[in-house]
């Protein structure tokens, strides 16, 4: 073997493994911002990493336009109106609480930089690999500590909103709800919500044949995690794979039985869930209206359109918005904010409008997909954000960033991708 034989060998693994650590580097710093338990603990670190991200994400990605590999027109000006609202509501409600708004910025960005980095497909492979491993993890210590009773020495900490968990870095345990399998995630809701995504992404983006134990491996995490959301979103997912797999004809039949479910559930609701209530209460208890939790979700959204109602045009602006949900919270009984797009539309005004713009057309512009995949990736994408906050999540802001940019087609692979020379779709 030739000298230059091997100095390219050595510069090729040399490449390699930086890009491995930029991208071990990008991990953390977007597991860190998207619901992790210690980030509800103290936000502080994890800020920092946010800004790091931000900065080195846009130092990539000004290189990659440089070397025209990869820009996407339409994403980056959805990026720009984006960011350009949330300080056209700083001036207009003379808000000085800037932090706030600079970290919404900062996460928008972000995820927009760094989906502009990473190829789509390499994205989902090292999510779905993420999503394994930490489910993995996930249901062997829900073994530990419900099957064998064992409890690990694990130190506790408290989160902002007075919830105790055991830490394990890499998986957290509810000290009030121990046999709920969470993930990394502060909410069980959240972590049921991505292991969704994680079969979506599986199945329809996959260059490869689905993974039947991976797809089997998320269907018990969202069991586990015991979230009726989770469970809800189950069914969507399954219609989706099915119309995606079987034949016309039997998918149309699967669609049409979904249907007649549904229209029996709406007109006779009540009764069914109190008969399922009676069988399984841990489950679909909390989906009575004599439950706390169905009555928070409710009273949640009322709340921010009480709100919107006195602030139409441009919001109250974030720091005045805690302070009217902190009040409306204490007298309507409500314990935690859920609907993320009600958030904005209180927050922002009409410009709030924007992150159900966003839903809907990253839900509608994915190619190759059927429309009822598209209006049940539109359901699929709304029934998460309205059950828990994810306006600083910027996993889902990538993922809808993807899922926006899927018409645009790329020349050449983007910074980071560990692919080689592979030609892909974004």
């Amino acid at each position: 073997m030739s000298f230059q034989n091997i100095a390219a060998k050595t510069s090729e693994k040399k490449t390699t493994f930086i890009k491995a650590v930029v991208i071990v580097f990008f991990f953390g710093c977007v597991v860190g911002n998207s619901s992790y338990a210690l980030a509800t603990v103290d936000e502080s670190f994890f800020h920092f990493l946010l800004g790091a991200g931000l900065a080195v994400s846009l130092i990539i990605w000004l290189r990659s336009i440089k070397l025209k590999l990869s820009f996407s027109v339409n994403g980056f000006i959805l990026m720009q109106i984006m960011v350009l609202a949330l300080i056209f509501t700083i001036a207009v409600n003379r808000d000085n609480d800037w932090f706030i708004y600079l970290r919404q910025i900062c996460v928008i960005a972000f995820a927009y930089f760094l989906s502009r980095i990473l190829s789509f497909r390499d994205f989902c492979r090292h999510f779905i690999q993420f999503m394994k491993v930490i489910t993995i993890i996930a249901l062997i210590v829900h073994f530990i500590y419900n099957i064998l009773n064992i409890r690990l020495p694990l130190p506790i900490v408290t989160n902002i909103n007075n919830v105790n968990y055991y830490n394990g870095i890499l998986f957290f345990v509810q000290a009030q709800a121990i046999n709920r399998c969470m993930g990394v995630f502060w909410e069980p809701s959240i972590f049921s919500a991505f292991l969704t995504l994680a079969i979506l992404l599986e199945v329809l983006f996959m260059d490869r044949k689905p993974s039947i134990f991976n797809i089997a491996l998320f269907v018990a995490g969202v069991l586990f995690s015991f979230a009726t959301t989770g469970y809800l979103l189950l069914i969507i997912v399954f219609l989706i794979i099915c119309n995606r797999v079987l034949s016309r004809r039997v998918s149309t039949l699967i669609n049409i039985v979904a249907i007649i479910g549904i229209v029996l559930l709406l007109t006779a609701y009540q009764d069914i869930l109190i008969f399922l209530a009676r069988l399984m209460p841990e489950i679909f208890y909390k989906m009575t209206f004599e439950s706390n939790s169905v009555m928070v979700r409710l009273r949640s959204p009322i709340a921010d359109f009480l709100i919107f109602q006195d602030h139409v045009l441009f919001g109250s602006g974030i720091k005045q918005y805690n302070v009217l949900w902190a009040e409306l919270a204490a007298s309507m009984d409500i314990q935690a904010r859920t609907s993320t797009i009600t958030y904005y539309i209180a927050a922002f005004g009409l410009s709030g409008l924007l992150y159900l713009f966003f839903i809907t057309a990253a839900s509608f512009r994915i190619s190759g997909q059927s429309l009822f995949a598209k209006i049940a990736m539109f359901v699929l994408l709304c029934g998460i954000v309205t059950a828990a906050p994810y306006n600083n999540n910027v996993l889902l802001f990538m993922i809808l960033f993807y899922m926006y940019g899927q018409r645009t087609k790329e020349t050449k692979e983007p910074a980071l991708s560990l692919a080689g020379a592979r030609r892909y779709q974004t």
